[in-house]
């Protein structure tokens, strides 16, 4: 009989957590998409080289180089943007392939094959999750994942040194977003 009560009890605690985990999972609120919480997709980004799927160019198993990227219908009051790359079907969730930041709102492009050096001309690039500073492509082992591009308008610099992480840079950004703009492409073996 008390082997039964303890058994009962082992198992109702197990279902109460895998609900828990479940609506946790479910509902949480990723860090990239913390800034955003409550805007519209409003500006316009593509890149005239990226549709659906993206070439093998701008892969680890191609040149490895950044694809070039443009955006409008951006606010006028905006005074920098932060562009993010990363990847949703990674086992780790998110993973980062580009984090450029402080770019002045006077630019509307980034070219093709921008130099992996933390500072640049026109803004800063961080660390992605290989480690390294600057664009890293696609570089699945096996199977399609998706690709997020974003950008967010600010209405500010992050004020951070060059080489941030994305934390540090989310950190800054959150509450300083007014708009964004995303696009998803897919990569795979």
């Amino acid at each position: 009989m008390k082997k039964k009560v303890v058994v009962t009890i082992v198992i109702v605690i197990l279902i109460i957590l895998s609900i828990i985990h479940y609506y946790f999972s479910s509902t949480s609120i990723t860090l990239l998409d913390q800034p955003i919480q409550g805007l519209s997709k409003t500006i316009e980004f593509f890149s005239q080289s990226i549709y659906d799927e993206i070439p093998i160019k701008y892969t680890c198993y191609g040149e490895d180089i950044s694809p070039p990227l443009k955006w409008r219908n951006y606010p006028i009051n905006s005074v920098s943007f932060v562009i993010i790359v990363f990847d949703i079907d990674a086992p780790k969730k998110n993973f980062i392939h580009w984090l450029i930041y402080d770019i002045p709102s006077f630019i509307n492009q980034i070219p093709e094959n921008v130099p992996k050096e933390a500072k640049l001309y026109f803004a800063k690039q961080g660390f992605n999750d290989f480690g390294k500073i600057g664009y890293n492509g696609p570089c699945p082992s096996i199977g399609k994942h998706r690709y997020i591009f974003r950008i967010y308008a600010l209405d500010t610099y992050t004020g951070l040194p060059e080489g941030a992480r994305v934390e540090e840079v989310i950190n800054k950004i959150n509450n300083h977003v007014i708009a964004y703009g995303e696009f998803v492409a897919t990569y795979g073996r």
